[in-house]
């Protein structure tokens, strides 16, 4: 997953977390995920991205979106396959 400099990931799960604290129980957060073909994409990418949730302990669900190209972009869609299994892992 890239790095993000303006918004670093682990400052804003830390804030997910303290916000998580004023919310009802059993309330969980949605984080939007689209998928790249061979960026990140992999089982070992599903694995990181549910460690990290994991480490800042957030009640969360992972919303898998295809990445639906522009004509001239240079990123490709997921395959079906490895979606499935991203979201299995």
């Amino acid at each position: 997953m890239p790095i993000n400099k303006k918004w670093p990931i682990e400052e804003l799960l830390s804030a997910c977390r303290e916000f998580e604290r004023s919310l009802k129980p059993l309330s969980e957060f949605t984080f939007e995920y689209v998928m790249l073909r061979g960026v990140n994409d992999s089982d070992n990418h599903a694995r990181q991205l549910a460690s990290l949730l994991n480490r800042h302990r957030l009640r969360a669900k992972i919303n898998l979106i295809p990445h639906n190209p522009p004509s001239r972009c240079l990123s490709a869609s997921s395959t079906e396959p490895a979606s499935k299994s991203f979201a299995k892992s």
